[in-house]
């Protein structure tokens, strides 16, 4: 049984940079501990990870199998440590000790994220992760590696004020066999170019599809994240799923336009589950997140492999919404010997290692 406990007390473990986060350690001592000193570390790290299986030609015995490949990266955000108290004589005398703290977090951090899907076999096999994290440790330093970790989630304020986004775009539409069958025009309004998590996104959609031989059967209002993830050796992994649909069953015949020529609206959840709210737009060393609104038009016998596709696509930025959840009940010693409180800056490295 040890005899020195560690714990790291906050009043919220989600914060933004920039903001004074006040803690406190707590440690408890049964008997004299050999002990030098105790330090609180400020760190960031991202990881990512994922495999590949590729079917390879086993050249011995002429048959095919697939070979799992796993890749992997690792990469400090930061590491700052924090000296809180020195110890007399190297040991720490048997009570209960309080040390407040206050940190003043840094700006231009990438937020925290975390990203881990739900794998269908039959798309793409095997792990896959990326994250960003940040942590307060304590650590006894010495003889002793007696320490305690608390995840904190960090943000970075938004200043950004929401603007509504517009594009077009001419599409050269073909049937099977590669068929030129004339083109749509198509254009597209965005309520804002920002969202969170539990937003509803309207997207315009205007389509002039009189220089169309071909019928527009619906329109289509979809959100797509993109992640990019590195290893430690540069190579690049890129997964592309679909967040959120909705769709518009409407005919709209070749060579006529929608009646009136108006826009039709199509309103777009932006879904609050616990995958997206972890994982917004980001941009750090080893993980880039990116999201892309577009309004569509679905074209009757459309052939993708040959012809254009006629949508607008337009980059959103999804601010996280991903908060902790309350740290599990802790009993806080009474009756603490209070030491003086501490006052740390986290500062941005010029050069992330």
């Amino acid at each position: 049984m040890n005899s020195a406990a560690l714990l790291v007390h906050v009043e919220s473990r989600n914060v933004q940079g920039g903001e004074v986060l006040e803690g406190v350690i707590y440690l408890h001592v049964s008997q004299a501990t050999p002990a030098q000193e105790l330090v609180l570390y400020f760190k960031g790290r991202e990881k990512t990870k994922w495999s590949v299986s590729e079917r390879e030609r086993d050249m011995l015995t002429d048959t095919y199998e697939y070979v799992t490949y796993n890749y992997s990266g690792h990469r400090d955000v930061l590491v700052q440590r924090f000296p809180v108290y020195q110890f007399a004589d190297c040991t720490v005398q048997p009570g209960h000790y309080s040390f407040p703290f206050s940190v003043c977090t840094p700006t231009g951090l990438p937020n925290s994220f975390r990203y881990k899907p739900n794998y269908s076999v039959g798309i793409d096999s095997g792990p896959l992760a990326a994250s960003i994290s940040y942590k307060l440790i304590a650590k006894l330093e010495g003889k002793t590696s007696e320490k305690y970790a608390l995840r904190l989630n960090l943000t970075q304020v938004n200043k950004e004020t929401p603007v509504p986004m517009s594009g077009q775009t001419q599409a050269n539409i073909s049937t099977w066999c590669c068929f030129a069958k004339g083109t749509v025009s198509v254009a597209a309004d965005f309520d804002r170019n920002s969202y969170v998590p539990g937003d509803t996104a309207i997207v315009a959609i205007d389509v002039n599809n009189t220089e169309s031989q071909l019928a527009a059967t619906g329109l289509t209002a979809t959100l797509t994240r993109v992640i990019r993830m590195r290893d430690d050796s540069g190579r690049q992994h890129i997964i592309t799923n679909k967040v959120s649909q909705v769709a518009l069953r409407e005919t709209i015949a070749a060579g006529q336009s929608p009646a009136l020529a108006s826009k039709r609206s199509l309103q777009l959840p932006i879904p609050k589950d616990e995958t997206m709210e972890g994982a917004g737009t980001v941009t750090s060393g080893l993980v880039d997140c990116e999201y892309f609104l577009a309004g569509e038009v679905d074209m009757e016998g459309e052939c993708m492999c040959c012809g254009d596709s006629p949508k607008v696509a337009k980059a959103m930025t999804i601010h996280p919404a991903g908060l902790e959840k309350a740290q599990r009940p802790e009993v806080v010693p009474e009756n603490t010997q209070t030491m003086l409180r501490q006052t740390f800056v986290v500062t941005h490295p010029a050069t992330p290692s």
